[in-house]
């Protein structure tokens, strides 16, 4: 899969998203993800933006995304490898 870059811009605004969705959604529950992104997008966020946010935030394995839910999880431990 090839890596993503973004600008400092787009970093930003997707963290702002990220924390928004944070704020809505607590760990360990289920919510719609159609009705997370209409709500988001009410507040002035782009829906795009909001897509991307879950994307990333899936990848990260911080938003479990299946069958049109969105579940939060807390952040996985990170291991050290030295």
């Amino acid at each position: 899969m090839d890596a993503v870059v973004f600008s400092e811009e787009q970093r930003e605004e997707l963290h702002k998203v990220e924390a928004q969705i944070r704020r809505r959604v607590a760990i360990g529950a289920h919510v719609s993800e159609r009705k997370l992104v209409d709500e988001l997008v009410r507040v002035g966020l782009s829906e795009q933006l909001v897509r991307r946010a879950l994307a990333f935030m899936a990848s990260q394995v911080r938003v479990w995304a299946e069958a049109g839910d969105a579940q939060w999880k807390p952040e996985p431990e990170k291991h050290s490898l030295v």
